[in-house]
């Protein structure tokens, strides 16, 4: 799903992939309904931009059979402190109740959530100003 780069040694990756060998599919983010997201591993992304816009609204649900455990592991993350941030539900439909964390601002790399109820939400917002990468 790439082509190495000769003088990097590094694989340039065809859209809607990503790593180390482009092999993890790559989900941007949609208007709308969530995007459902039911393959063992990918890429969670907003945009491709350094920036993301003003009053985004992104969901995308992670699906697997209840029981077996699903696992969101944040790469970087940096939004607007108290105004644009990602909540992660472990139901299919935003339910303030089955929030596992609301964050904002910036997040260490590394942070990783999970559930065993079969779903895992992802919903991201941005309000009408200031953006961060």
């Amino acid at each position: 799903h790439g082509l190495s780069d000769l003088s990097t040694g590094k694989c340039l990756c065809a859209p809607d992939w990503a790593g180390p060998s482009c092999t993890e599919p790559t989900y941007w983010c949609t208007s709308g309904e969530p995007r459902v997201l039911t393959a063992s591993s990918g890429i969670i992304q907003v945009t491709s931009w350094d920036l993301y816009g003003n009053n985004m609204n992104c969901q995308w649900q992670i699906s697997s059979t209840p029981g077996s455990v699903i696992t969101l592991t944040f790469g970087a993350f940096f939004s607007e402190y108290h105004y644009d941030r990602a909540t992660v539900y472990t139901t299919p439909a935003p339910d303030s109740g089955a929030a596992l964390a609301t964050l904002d601002g910036t997040l260490p790399e590394g942070r990783t959530f999970s559930s065993t109820s079969g779903t895992l939400l992802l919903v991201f917002t941005s309000d009408g100003s200031v953006v961060f990468s």
